[in-house]
């Protein structure tokens, strides 16, 4: 299985705390966003990982990453980042947004489907969302994983 990691983006919402560094590359207890999801893939046995950057790519210095630059990230969305590595998407692929934050058990019942599409959702997207950085959300609260055939 491949991995997409969507990491163009600039942040702008976060403000100041996006200045200098990309949203994926926030410092969360020591580790960015973007290393705890390649940590929490390689322990799932995913190694073939390709990032998609944009805003201050230069800053993406991770070991065994394949780095695939957005070269109009100020300009587009999601959609642009995943034609930029459409040549990456054969057989198996899991896209994961840059900036988002899970846990093992969410990245295990994904791998653990045996249907073509499986998606994690937040239900309490809008609350996460309206807290920003300040949220309370806790890891390990459940998520709904829809699987369509």
């Amino acid at each position: 299985m491949r991995v997409i990691i969507l990491a163009a983006g600039a942040g702008l919402r976060l403000g100041q705390h996006t200045k200098d560094v990309p949203k994926a590359l926030l410092d969360l207890n020591g580790k960015s966003i973007l290393e705890r999801q390649i940590s929490l893939l390689r322990q799932h046995g995913i190694n073939e990982i390709f990032v998609v950057t944009g805003y201050q790519r230069e800053k993406h210095t991770l070991k065994d990453i394949e780095y695939i630059f957005n070269p109009r990230y100020a300009e587009t969305e999601q959609l642009a980042s995943m034609m930029v590595a459409r040549t990456k998407i054969s057989d198996d692929v899991l896209v994961i947004f840059g900036d988002i934050v899970f846990d093992g058990q969410i990245l295990q019942q994904i791998l653990a489907s045996n249907d073509d599409i499986a998606m994690a959702i937040d239900l309490n997207w809008e609350k996460s969302y309206n807290d920003g950085l300040c949220n309370s959300h806790p890891l390990d609260e459940p998520v709904l994983i829809n699987q369509k055939k």
